[in-house]
C-alpha cells in the first residue's frame, strides 16, 4: 500500500491511497485531508475526511508522497463513521493496510493513549468528535464491526384465548454502560416465560402482523403474536436473522429446522440438542395431524456441529470472527476448568486436538462452548437471539461469564437478545430498564420492571426483589417460619441447626420472632 499527497485537481492514476489536504483551520491547525483510494483496475472509491496531527505539534501537517507509511510521528482519525465504513467495503485486508498506515488512533488505542495529550489532539482531531466515539464506536468500525443503532420495538403477546394481550417492551441504547442488548424475561415455573419465547419466534418466521399510520395493530385472526417497531411503524425490516438456543429436553417447540433461504424470509438458526430431523415413526405420527416429534442429537452429532462451525470460522476471510471467538472465550477462561485447556492459544486449523479438548469437556462445559463458537458463526448484523434457560447446565460464575461474552458478540454486530430465566445470576448482569418480571394469575398475565437497580446487586436480594413470598413459603425461610410458630426462641432454633446459620439467615429469624411478638 502507498500514501500519495496528491494535489488538488490533480489525476489520481497510482494505486493506493491518495490525501488532498483541505485549508480548514483548526484554532490555528491545519490538518484536514480528503482521502481517495484507487485500486489496481484504476477504479476510485472516496473514503472520507481525515486529520492528520504530529507529536511535534506542527500547526500544518506536511506529508510525504509515495510512501508506504506515514511517518511514526504522524497520526491520523477519520472524521465520522462513514470514513470508517467507507474503508470496511475494501475488505478486511486493505482496511487494516491503510489503517495500520496511516497510524490511525481509532484503530490503535494505544497509539490513541499516547497522542491524548497532545494539544493538535485535542483542538484539531477531537474538535467535533467524543473521546467515548474514538473508543467505542470508530474503535469497533476499525476493527470490522458495524456500527450500533438504537433498538426500540414491542411484542404483543396474545393469551387467554386471544381476548388480551400484554405488551412487553424493549430498547437499546448504542455505546449505553451498563450496555442495554440483552433482555431477559424472568418469572417462576410455569408462568409462561418459554410460551412467550415460542410466540416470538413464530412470530418472526411466519410474518409479524401489519399496523395501522399511528401504530395501532390492525386485527388479524392468523397473527395473534407480534412484533412491533417503534421506531418505524414496521416490523418487516425489524431484525434480519434469528437465532434460537435452548438445550432442554423437554423442550416442545416446533421451531428446530433451520432457515437458510432468504427469500422465505428471516433467516433461522436451531442451536441445541434435538435434531432437525424426524424419525420415520414421528413422520408417520406427523400425517395423522400430531405435532412433530424430534429425536435427541448424539454427543458425535454435536461434535462434529461444533467442528464445522470451527472450521467456518477459521475459513473465512472475515479475521474479526476469529478476533470474536478467541475474545470470547477469554473471558469464559474465568472458570479455572476452561481455562486449564488453553483454548484461546490453539490454532483453529488443529482439529484433532480441538475434538480432543471438546470430548474430554464436561457437558456444561461443551454446551457453552458449543453456543459460543455457533453464535461467533452465525450472528449477523440486526440477529435477534432467543435464549430459553441457559442457566440450566451452567454454574453462576460461568454464567456471568457467558452473558457478558454473549453482550459483546451481539455489539459487534448491532444485535440484541431475549432470554427467559429465573436466574438471579443473569439479573444481576442487566440493568432493571432490560427487565422484565412476569406475573400470572389464573388466566391474567402481567409484567413489571423491578423495583430495584439489578445491575451489580446481591443476588439474595434480587431473588427476594423478583420472587418475593414463593421464597418466604420456600426453603430455609419456611423451615425457619415453622419452628417460630411452634413456639421456640432464638437460641433453641439456633441450637436445633447446631449454630449452623448464615447472616441472612439470622437476620430473618430475628425478623421473624419480633413479628410474633
Amino acid at each position: 500500500m502507498y500514501f500519495y499527497n496528491t494535489g488538488f485537481g490533480q489525476v489520481m492514476s497510482r494505486p493506493g491511497v491518495h490525501l488532498i489536504r483541505d485549508n480548514w483551520n483548526d484554532f490555528g491547525y491545519r490538518t484536514l485531508f480528503k482521502m481517495y483510494f484507487v485500486d489496481e483496475s484504476k477504479k476510485q472509491s472516496e473514503i472520507g475526511h481525515v486529520k492528520i496531527g504530529t507529536s511535534t505539534e506542527e500547526f500544518s501537517t506536511n506529508i510525504s508522497t509515495g510512501i508506504a507509511k506515514l511517518n511514526e510521528t504522524h497520526f491520523s482519525l477519520g472524521q465520522g463513521k462513514d470514513y470508517y465504513e467507507n474503508l470496511n467495503r475494501l475488505g478486511p485486508d486493505i482496511r487494516s493496510s491503510i489503517l495500520v498506515g496511516m497510524n490511525d488512533i481509532a484503530n490503535d488505542l494505544n497509539i490513541f493513549d499516547q497522542v491524548i495529550q497532545y494539544e493538535v489532539t485535542k483542538s484539531s482531531l477531537l474538535r467535533d468528535i467524543k473521546v467515548f466515539t474514538v473508543k467505542n464506536q470508530f474503535h469497533r468500525i476499525a476493527k470490522g464491526g458495524v456500527p450500533l443503532t438504537p433498538y426500540q420495538f414491542s411484542y404483543h403477546y396474545s393469551y387467554n384465548d386471544n381476548e388480551d394481550s400484554v405488551v412487553f417492551e424493549f430498547q437499546v441504547e448504542p455505546d449505553s454502560m451498563p450496555p442495554t442488548n440483552i433482555h431477559a424475561l424472568i418469572g417462576s415455573n410455569g408462568v409462561g416465560k418459554t410460551t412467550i419465547l415460542n410466540g416470538m419466534i413464530d412470530s418472526l418466521l411466519n410474518g409479524s402482523g401489519t399496523y395501522d399510520e399511528d401504530g395501532s395493530i390492525i386485527e388479524d385472526e392468523d397473527k395473534n403474536n407480534l412484533f412491533y417497531d417503534s421506531l418505524t411503524l414496521d416490523s418487516t425490516d425489524l431484525f434480519a436473522n434469528m437465532l434460537f438456543i435452548s438445550f432442554s429436553a423437554f423442550d416442545n417447540t416446533a421451531h428446530f429446522r433451520d432457515r437458510i433461504d432468504e427469500e422465505k424470509g428471516i433467516l433461522y438458526s436451531y442451536i441445541g440438542i434435538k435434531d432437525s430431523e424426524i424419525t420415520e415413526q414421528n413422520e408417520a405420527t406427523n400425517k395423522d395431524g400430531s405435532s412433530e416429534k424430534y429425536i435427541s442429537k448424539t454427543p458425535e452429532t454435536l461434535i462434529n456441529e461444533f467442528l464445522h462451525s470451527i472450521k467456518i470460522i477459521e475459513e473465512t476471510s472475515d479475521l474479526r470472527k476469529i478476533h470474536e471467538w478467541r475474545k470470547a472465550i477469554e473471558m469464559l477462561e474465568s472458570d479455572a476448568i476452561f481455562k486449564s485447556f488453553g483454548l484461546k492459544e490453539i490454532d483453529l486449523k488443529e482439529i484433532d486436538e480441538l475434538k480432543q479438548i471438546f470430548n474430554e469437556l464436561s457437558s456444561g462445559h461443551k454446551i457453552i462452548l458449543l453456543t459460543i463458537t455457533r453464535l461467533i458463526e452465525k450472528v449477523d448484523e440486526k440477529s435477534l437471539v432467543i435464549l430459553d434457560e441457559p442457566e440450566s447446565h451452567l454454574h453462576p460464575p460461568l454464567l456471568s461469564a457467558f452473558i457478558r461474552a454473549l453482550s459483546n458478540i451481539l455489539i459487534s454486530q448491532n444485535g440484541v437478545a431475549i432470554i427467559a430465566t429465573h436466574s438471579p445470576v443473569i439479573l444481576q448482569e442487566l440493568p432493571r430498564s432490560c427487565i422484565s418480571i412476569i406475573k400470572r394469575a389464573g388466566k391474567n398475565c402481567s409484567f413489571y420492571r423491578p423495583e430495584i437497580e439489578t445491575f451489580g446487586e446481591n443476588v439474595g436480594t434480587l431473588t427476594r426483589e423478583v420472587f418475593g413470598l414463593e421464597v418466604t413459603y420456600s426453603g430455609f425461610h419456611g423451615l425457619l417460619e415453622k419452628l417460630v410458630e411452634e413456639g421456640n426462641n432464638y437460641e433453641e432454633i439456633l441450637g436445633k441447626f447446631n449454630g449452623e446459620l448464615g447472616i441472612e439467615a439470622r437476620t430473618i429469624l430475628r425478623s421473624l420472632l419480633l413479628y410474633k411478638e
